[in-house]
């Protein structure tokens, strides 16, 4: 649907393991007991299309994320 080139993208994933600690330091959260980051992860990896640059974010900050994309090669992320 985007029509704009050049056109990246870019999918931070997460480990599970480490969104689930992340978790439990929130007063808030977006999972439940019959919803788990374990199972956001699995639908991620298996049901969506892998396009674009997928990069593990789990131990990085926001910065350290930005700065990653930034040095990153176009082509890693480049959607024809």
């Amino acid at each position: 649907m985007i029509r704009s080139r050049p056109l990246a993208v870019v999918m931070p994933t997460h480990d599970p393991d480490v969104v689930a600690r992340r978790e439990e330091k929130r007063s808030k959260t977006g999972y439940g007991p019959d919803w788990q980051p374990r199972d956001l992860d699995t639908v991620l990896r298996d049901s969506t299309p892998r396009i674009g640059l997928w990069l593990d974010t789990s131990h990085r900050t926001v910065d350290e994320t930005v700065e990653e994309i930034l040095k990153r090669n176009w082509a890693e992320g480049a959607i024809s």
